[in-house]
């Protein structure tokens, strides 16, 4: 069996795949990508068995049909090397032996048996159904379906679906019944095994009357934030804000080694001064999900969760960050 494809498509789509893959598997299968050929489309399979990234781009010159399955680390490293061109791939249906050819050389292994990869379990029919933008997705925009439903995505799935959605155009279509979900897009399909039980009730945690209201320049915070946390302990990444007038003071520090740092940022407060502590990684995170030049941050008191919005809303959405404070040793 053979067939011809570009190095870069290949490996692009190999290292996404990969992503999936869990460190140690139950079956040693699954430290592989399954390969299927057929008609001239090339399906790629990555799965750790609770979660399965599948996706399909065009070869060349293929001679026959067939299915085999290599070790993703082999076969992710014999490419990533290989500048931009065709590279042929030949595999002996009975040895299960692989060769790539390319410009300057060629590497051969050997591979597996395509027909020992687990098969996934799909979606039952007649499950729900919604179709959203994938941009939309991406930005966390909750969708609207024509019944009301959800569902509990773990957050392996999430965090695939967030790095390929940037490189998607065009809708997402999300299926799913009561203990699995599939996610279609243009050049990817995400199948994963959800979580059950029901979501904690959030909204009981969301402080409602929050006297302190800061508006501050979110890259400023940003960059403050991500300069600062370089010299915070390492276990607790505790970070300090301080609101005075007009001005956040961003703080942290480690006392085994003696290392800390502090940075001032202006902002729009007039209130009394006041502090709290929060994870500087989640909060980086959260400005980092957040598009709007100005963020507001809503305090009731150093216990209680903070709130952090865009100082202006996209149209269509209604954006709320929700983060619980820790405890400062002061």
């Amino acid at each position: 069996m053979k067939f011809n494809v570009s190095s870069q498509a290949l490996c692009n789509r190999l290292q996404t795949l990969s992503r999936v893959l869990a460190s140690k598997n139950s079956l040693q299968i699954l430290d592989c990508i399954l390969f299927e050929l057929e008609d001239g489309h090339l399906r790629l399979t990555a799965s750790d068995s609770e979660t399965t990234l599948v996706t399909t781009l065009d070869v060349n010159d293929a001679d026959e049909n067939g299915r085999f399955a290599i070790k993703a680390n082999t076969i992710v490293s014999s490419l990533k090397e290989i500048s931009e061109q065709p590279v042929g791939i030949e595999v002996n249906k009975e040895t299960h032996e692989i060769v790539i050819n390319y410009q300057n050389g060629k590497s051969n292994f050997v591979g597996q048996s395509g027909d020992e990869y687990p098969i996934p379990q799909g979606i039952a029919e007649g499950t729900q159904q919604i179709s959203i933008d994938t941009q939309v997705l991406l930005n966390g925009i909750k969708a609207h379906g024509e019944q009301a439903a959800a569902f509990i995505l773990p957050k392996k799935p999430a965090k695939t679906l967030k790095d390929i959605l940037g490189r998607e155009s065009g809708d997402a279509i999300i299926r799913f019944d009561d203990r699995n979900a599939q996610v279609t897009l243009e050049n990817y399909t995400l199948s994963c095994r959800l979580i059950e039980g029901r979501y904690p009730n959030y909204n009981s945690v969301i402080p409602q009357d929050n006297p302190y209201r800061i508006t501050i320049d979110r890259a400023a915070l940003l960059g403050a934030l991500r300069r600062v946390l370089v010299f915070a302990n390492v276990s607790t990444s505790l970070v300090k804000l301080r609101i005075d007038a007009n001005t956040l003071t961003v703080s942290a520090q480690d006392i085994s080694y003696a290392t800390s740092a502090e940075e001032h940022v202006m902002c729009d407060y007039s209130g009394t001064p006041m502090s709290i502590g929060f994870k500087g990684t989640f909060l980086i995170d959260i400005l980092s999900s957040i598009t709007s030049q100005e963020v507001i941050l809503e305090l009731a008191d150093p216990s209680r969760a903070g709130v952090i919005v865009p100082a202006e809303q996209e149209e269509g959405e209604d954006l709320l960050m929700l983060l619980m404070p820790m405890m400062l040793n002061e």
